[in-house]
């Protein structure tokens, strides 16, 4: 067998790493994210999953989808897809053809956020003011980042050279 199986001296830590960031990303979809004043005196604080409802139950499907999409469902999947290819110490073949699927997609999500926060500022009478469900959300796609890149060179550097 070309490649070899992660050792469980890397899976143990890389399993618990995307459990923090499976955590982390709960945490930065239902924690307020971002909290809007307008002529100081209107404020209004939202979670990206708030966001997404309110979006999706007052007709903006496409956004509200999108938003669901890249920014919910995606980095979910791509965390427990990696756990499973942890938990397996196999991350060969199918599996990573999948995974490297999703990481074409995986900064879909903070770019996502990004354009709704610098929309908000840009307009002169909104104030945005960022909270911790943004930091949450974005250091559990930077752990989710950072097991995936291991994992991708993990078993260049064991198997054969080629």
């Amino acid at each position: 067998m070309a490649e070899a199986l992660l050792r469980w001296r890397y899976r143990v830590p890389l399993a618990l790493l995307l459990w923090v960031a499976l955590g982390l990303l709960v945490a930065g979809l239902t924690q307020p994210m971002i909290r809007f004043e307008q002529f100081w005196i209107f404020s209004d604080t939202i979670s990206l999953w708030s966001g997404t409802m309110t979006l999706l139950r007052s007709g903006e499907t496409f956004l509200g989808s999108v938003l669901m999409l890249f920014s919910i469902l995606f980095p979910v999947v791509k965390n427990l897809w990696l756990l499973v290819l942890v938990q397996l110490g196999r991350p060969h073949g199918f599996g990573m053809r999948v995974l490297g699927a999703l990481g074409k997609w995986s900064m879909l999500d903070v770019f996502v956020i990004a354009i709704l926060i610098v929309s908000a500022r840009m307009d002169g009478i909104t104030e945005a003011q960022l909270l911790s469900g943004l930091y949450y959300f974005v250091v559990s796609i930077v752990l989710v980042n950072l097991v995936s890149t291991v994992i991708t060179l993990r078993p260049r550097r064991s198997g054969a050279t080629r």
